[in-house]
């Protein structure tokens, strides 16, 4: 049999074991030899439908009789129904990141999988609390949940007798929830939002989440630390500003603005305060004084620098 006829015997299949003969073959040739081949092909890898298919379905492995099951992938609504959303590049960049990790996930521990939030999780918090393990997780569906790792790690099925979510705040901020840091000392969280507020949170004991305190910063807030001086909390915001907030008073007692964009990135060491910003600076300002900075890197030239 020629190579023609071959073709032409593929060609005349249906359409559901064409896309299941196309789950083996590489992602890359998917992409770039396989549409060239007929017209049929080319229908069938350019319909978002059977990206969309593997996205789901995906796995690190084939699925046989001796290896688990499909990881089931589940992207948010806001990433799916985004106008600029496309399917096959997702899938490609799912596979590349599982392709990297591959030979970590077969040494790994099992992972599991919660379903909780509707958006995607910015912001995680791991602590220790009355000798139990949790995590406190804050997303873009601007709710804050609280879970019970022992739980989790158990293996036991998350139900609504014993649910893996020990608590939860459903309407936590009117915006994505960027950031969130933890007092060690008095166990608070604070947590930062594109709805231009920083909050104060107490977990209560049975997991029980309060709302304490909140203050508007003038614009979207981004990085939080508490690991400057007691009772203070550095923010920094989408309008370039850096505040510091009393966390007795919750008000804004010191601030800057010497960055000239979106401030990213944050650090705070006693009294030394670290930020980084989309100007490609990098500073340092005291405490203290707050109007100056004490050391500054500006980078020229990113796509220059060494990884």
């Amino acid at each position: 049999m020629t190579a023609e006829n071959v073709k032409a015997e593929l060609a005349c299949l249906p359409s559901e074991i064409l896309c299941h003969l196309f789950t083996f073959l590489p992602t890359r040739q998917l992409i770039t030899e396989i549409p060239l081949i007929c017209q049929r092909f080319h229908t069938i890898l350019k319909d978002d439908k059977f990206w969309n298919g593997r996205i789901v379905s995906s796995d690190w492995k084939k699925v046989t009789e001796n290896r688990p099951r499909p990881l089931f992938v589940r992207l948010p609504d806001c990433e799916t129904k985004h106008s600029e959303y496309e399917p096959k590049k997702s899938f490609v960049a799912i596979s590349t990141q599982k392709e990297r990790w591959r030979d970590e996930w077969a040494e790994s521990q099992t992972i599991h999988t919660a379903l909780g939030h509707s958006a995607t999780v910015d912001s995680v918090l791991l602590f220790e609390s009355q000798h139990r393990q949790f995590c406190l997780s804050g997303a873009r569906d601007r709710s804050i949940r609280l879970w019970d790792l022992e739980r989790v790690r158990s293996g036991a099925a998350d139900t609504v007798d014993a649910p893996w979510t020990v608590a939860k705040d459903e309407t936590a901020h009117l915006g994505w929830i960027w950031n969130m840091a933890r007092d060690s000392e008095s166990g608070e969280v604070y947590t930062t939002s594109w709805d231009s507020t920083v909050k104060n949170w107490a977990i209560r004991e049975g997991g029980a989440i309060q709302n304490l305190n909140s203050v508007n910063v003038g614009s979207a807030a981004q990085c939080i630390s508490v690991g400057g001086a007691r009772h203070e909390i550095v923010c920094t915001t989408f309008a370039k500003r850096t505040a510091v907030i009393d966390g007795r008073s919750f008000g804004v007692v010191a601030e800057h603005r010497l960055h000239k964009r979106a401030v990213i990135a944050l650090a705070v060491q006693g009294e030394r305060i670290f930020t980084s910003s989309e100007d490609r600076m990098m500073m340092m300002v005291d405490r203290r004084m707050m109007t100056k900075p004490v050391l500054f890197i500006h980078v020229q030239n990113v796509g220059n620098r060494k990884r």
